[in-house]
């Protein structure tokens, strides 16, 4: 049955988790590139949107659903700053 061939493709052993996190100190691989869209360059699942590995890219503008996390994000925090503005307020007259 031998017919002189060379190894089979089909046989030889493939790496699925070829692509590597670009963050420094992440040693994570994924099947499929997970490519940023402001710098271009390839992340794990974890790592994939600019606001996790603070993204230094071109600063395109985000998508709609980060925009909305965004603002929610941002309005939370200054409803926090505006209750202890009154707390604080509060406690000077009091």
């Amino acid at each position: 049955m031998d017919r002189d061939c060379k190894q089979d493709s089909a046989h030889q052993k493939q790496k699925i988790f070829s692509n590597k996190c670009f963050k420094p100190g992440c040693k994570a691989r994924e099947m499929m590139k997970l490519v940023c869209d402001q710098c271009q360059r390839n992340f794990c699942v974890r790592h994939r949107h600019p606001l996790d590995h603070a993204c230094e890219g071109e600063g395109r503008p985000i998508s709609k659903a980060g925009y909305a996390a965004l603002m929610r994000s941002l309005e939370a925090q200054k409803i926090t700053q505006d209750y202890q503005f009154l707390q604080n307020r509060c406690k000077a007259k009091c």
